[in-house]
């Protein structure tokens, strides 16, 4: 990039453009793990479905993965129970009585039974 360049240029020693370069490309790794980490918390499934919902998320976890930041199931699945809405409230606060620990793969199977279920009650009314 022309920053990387600017800074190999600027400097006299390779340990020095290697703290520079170091120390500026590490800035914008904390800026995208913030931004990354902000948007698994701000995911909402609205009118998605829920395959779709969860599928947004595991795409972000799989990004923070990428620059070694794994997120564990806990951590998926409290931003997952946090933009599901209102129609999942029971669901949700069954599932946290319920289970003292839960995979975030557990939970993808139990929220498409349950949308399965809210469906076929749609459909029977």
């Amino acid at each position: 990039s022309p920053n990387a360049t600017l800074v190999m240029t600027s400097t006299t020693s390779s340990t020095t453009t290697w703290t520079r370069l170091s120390k500026h490309y590490a800035n914008r790794s904390c800026t995208r793990i913030m931004s990354l980490k902000e948007c698994l918390s701000c995911v909402t499934k609205c009118i998605s479905s829920v395959n779709d919902y969860l599928c947004s998320i595991r795409l972000i976890a799989g990004e923070l993965a990428l620059i070694d930041q794994l997120v564990d199931d806990l951590n998926l699945v409290i931003p997952t129970f946090n933009g599901l809405g209102p129609l999942f409230h029971e669901f949700t606060a069954s599932i946290r009585i319920k289970y003292t620990h839960l995979l975030f793969d557990e939970l993808l199977d139990k929220m498409v039974d349950f949308e399965i279920f809210m469906q076929c009650n749609e459909h029977q009314q």
